[in-house]
């Protein structure tokens, strides 16, 4: 007896149809005495397909910055999560599909821990759950007065900029 199973798990998604763009908000006016970073995360997909398989975010950390906890038990309630995973130094957050041509936006809210010198950039990776190798690693300089650019083969966005304007206001 022979038993077929058949079993497609193509993605549709081209890593030339997804991107991110990220817009950092550096918040020094609040009577914390932690600084806070706001990330203003806006997934797209361009692709042929009406939507993409699930998606990942990955979000490294800024050295010295944690997650803020309300804002990731926020997060895992937001538009289209399917899970979330916060690590040591990132977080992954699962998308469960991209409409096609339908920007989806998400925030993260950072907090300093610990003051750090020279800091490194910190990126922000958009992949496909399926096909993770294609994700790209190159990155993208940004500053507060500018928007993020990414090209379409460039799925990485840097925001430490905005630690250098919390560490001028301050």
């Amino acid at each position: 007896m022979c038993l077929c199973f058949n079993a497609d798990f193509s993605s549709p998604t081209d890593i030339d149809t997804l991107s991110v763009k990220v817009e950092p908000d550096a918040d020094c006016t609040t009577e914390s005495y932690k600084p806070k970073l706001n990330l203003k995360l806006q997934s797209l997909y361009s692709g042929e397909e009406n939507s993409t398989n699930m998606v990942i975010l990955n979000i490294k950390m800024l050295s010295g910055f944690v997650p803020d906890a309300e804002s990731l038990k926020s997060l895992q309630n937001a538009l289209l999560v399917n899970r979330l995973e916060p690590k040591e130094d990132r977080v992954l957050l699962y998308i469960r599909e991209l409409p096609k041509d339908t920007a989806v936006n998400h925030s993260l809210e950072l907090v300093q821990e610990v003051p750090v010198q020279s800091l490194k950039p910190a990126v922000v990776q958009i992949y496909d759950y399926y096909q993770p190798s294609k994700a790209d690693t190159l990155t993208s300089h940004t500053t507060l007065n500018t928007s993020t650019e990414t090209s379409a083969h460039d799925d990485t966005t840097v925001f430490s900029a905005a630690v250098q304007k919390m560490r001028s206001m301050s």
